[in-house]
This record gives structure tokens, C-alpha cells and sequence, in this order.
């Protein structure tokens, strides 16, 4: 290693040690739980409730905690709190058919170090129900739904990734982290930092900054507004007009049918393949930087 090799790597770890004391001294002072360090983040059940299949809203909010919709077996909507701890605020109400589930974690610090969520809620949700909206406000932890495919919902969240197997509609605003979803309907994304994967979508907004974008098949159109990383549509079979606007990266796309393809990039090559200009709908296509190549 040369000197200014060595000197670069001092500098590294001495500022990896003074953020670690840092973050040390913080804990400190701020009356840390070391004890809620366990890494059985979801804990045991500590509460649930049972309401009857009647409600047509569902709110759920939280902090710090994971959150779970499954598919239950029972005729009854539950709604469960697990913990490693027992630092958690929560609630549970059913009025004027509107089931609200809020839950806090309370432990200070958790936050800060990068622990995560220290815990979970699970909404259990019969097949057949009469939930005509869900929304989840959430501040740090991840989101799993299961398969709703009748289900339409709002989904918000500062920090955590965010899986779904089947929603029909769905608006969805995530800061940071990861978004796969298998198939959906309709859905509007407005999302900071992190991939999005999608299975299958007929409908597709899409605002976001960082991160690639993969989506193996679009049935319907798009419009997908992003300034970093690569995207990657395998197949588009689209009905309107539709639209790729983005600053950096690449773009390419597998099949498109239904559409004629205007493409521009200001630095970087186009190629496209079977492309029919007599087309009545169109999908525009801009690029900053990055090469863009249909079929």
C-alpha cells in the first residue's frame, strides 16, 4: 500500500470510530434499552382481538414495528401485536365500520442504530370481505402484504421494504427502501431511494429518484418518472399512450405491442426494432444519459 493509500485508510477508520463513539455517547444519554437488543425482532404475541367480517375500512399506524395483512381461514377479522419487549403503546377500536390499529414503539434510540422495527402487527383477513379501503401509515419498518386481489389501499412509509402479492388498487409512498410487488391492477408510486419489482400491473404511475426499476409485464400503459438507475420492461402490451421519462441510466424493454416507440437520449445509442409508426397510441420515451433499446 503507498502512503497516500494509507493515509486515505486512516482517515476512513478514524471517522468509522468517532461516529460509533458518537452513536455510543447518544445512546447513553438518551437512556437506551440495551436489554430490547434482541434479534427475535418480531417477538411473541403479547395482544389480539377478534371483530366480526362486517367492517368496509381498515387505518393501521405505526412506528418502529413491522406490518403483516394475511389471509385467515376464519369468518373473523383479527388484528395481533407481537413484541420482544413489552415498550409498546398500542390500541385497538371498531366503530361506524372502521377497525384502527395503532401501535408505537417506545424504546428510544432504536431508530438511531439501525435496528429496525422491534416487532410486528398482523391484520388477518378472511378471502371474502367487505373492506373497501386500507391504509397504512407507517415511520420505520417493513410491509408485507399478502394475496387481496379485491383490496385497494394507501400505503406510506419513511424507511422499510414493502412486499405485496395481489392488491387490485393502490397508492403507495415509500422514502426508502425496496418495493416487489407480484401483480396488481392499478398503482401510483411515489418512492425516494430503492428498486422497484414488479410481476405484473395493468396500470403503472411511477415518480421515483434512485434506483433500478424491473417490470416483466404491463398490460394497459405506464408513466414512469425517474431520475437514477436502469429500467427494464420485459413485455408491454399497451392500450395508451404511455411514457419513459428519465435522466440516468438504461432503458430497455423486451416486446412492446400497441404503441409506436419515439425515443431519445442525449448521451448514449437507440436501437428499436418493429416499430410501427401508423400506430395510433404512442409511447414517448426521454433520456439524459443512458442507451435505450426496444426488442
Amino acid at each position: 500500500m503507498n502512503k497516500m493509500g494509507l493515509i486515505i485508510l486512516i482517515i476512513f477508520l478514524s471517522t468509522v470510530c468517532v461516529l460509533m463513539t458518537a452513536g455510543f455517547i447518544y445512546l447513553l444519554t438518551n437512556n437506551f434499552d440495551w436489554s430490547s437488543l434482541d434479534f427475535d425482532y418480531e417477538g411473541k404475541l403479547i395482544d389480539s382481538i377478534e371483530y366480526e367480517n362486517d367492517a368496509t375500512s381498515l387505518n393501521v399506524d405505526t412506528k418502529s414495528i413491522d406490518v403483516y395483512f394475511e389471509e385467515t381461514s376464519s369468518d373473523k377479522i383479527s388484528l395481533e401485536v407481537y413484541s420482544n419487549n413489552k415498550k409498546i403503546d398500542y390500541s385497538f377500536d371498531n366503530e361506524n365500520g372502521v377497525i384502527t390499529l395503532k401501535a408505537y414503539n417506545k424504546i428510544k434510540g432504536s431508530i438511531f442504530i439501525g435496528f429496525g422495527a422491534h416487532g410486528k402487527v398482523v391484520v388477518k383477513l378472511p378471502k371474502e370481505n367487505n373492506i373497501e379501503e386500507f391504509r397504512i401509515d407507517q415511520k420505520v419498518g417493513d410491509i408485507r402484504i399478502g394475496s387481496f386481489e379485491n383490496l385497494n389501499g394507501s400505503i406510506y412509509n419513511s424507511v422499510g421494504d414493502l412486499r405485496i402479492d395481489a392488491l387490485n388498487n393502490a397508492k403507495i409512498d415509500l422514502s426508502t427502501g425496496d418495493i416487489k410487488i407480484k401483480k396488481i391492477n392499478k398503482v401510483e408510486i411515489k418512492h425516494s431511494t430503492g428498486d422497484l419489482d414488479i410481476d405484473s400491473v395493468s396500470e403503472l404511475i411511477n415518480n421515483s429518484s434512485t434506483g433500478d426499476i424491473e417490470i416483466d409485464n404491463v398490460d394497459y400503459k405506464f408513466e414512469i418518472t425517474s431520475k437514477t438507475g436502469d429500467v427494464k420492461i420485459t413485455n408491454a402490451d399497451l392500450k395508451e399512450d404511455s411514457l419513459i421519462d428519465h435522466k440516468t441510466g438504461d432503458i430497455k424493454i423486451g416486446k412492446v405491442t400497441g404503441v409506436y416507440v419515439e425515443a431519445t437520449t442525449n448521451v448514449g445509442d437507440t436501437k428499436i426494432n418493429n416499430n410501427d409508426r401508423y400506430l395510433e397510441k404512442t409511447l414517448t420515451i426521454k433520456n439524459k444519459t443512458g442507451d435505450i433499446k426496444i426488442n
